[in-house]
């Protein structure tokens, strides 16, 4: 059996106060890159979710899951 480990990382900085509602413990201070100076929290307040989950970790996971499945679809019958 292989095992195989997918992670998601975003890059940013940190704003010097928190910034926007807090839904989660760090979306007031973190800023990721390619959204400006806005926190997790602001760009959710301005874009929704859908913006969010562009700059989550979890989702980028996610895509490198996928794209490896999809690369490497298993047999449904080994050995034949």
């Amino acid at each position: 059996m292989n095992i195989e480990t997918f992670f998601g990382e975003t890059k940013g900085t940190l704003s010097a106060t928190p910034r926007g509602k807090r839904a989660f413990y760090w979306d007031t201070v973190f800023c990721p890159e390619g959204f400006g100076d806005k926190t997790y929290a602001e760009i959710v307040e301005e874009g929704g979710l859908e913006a969010k989950l562009q700059a989550s970790q979890s989702i980028k996971a996610l895509k490198r899951f996928m794209q490896h499945r999809l690369d490497n679809a298993p047999s449904l019958f080994p050995g034949l």
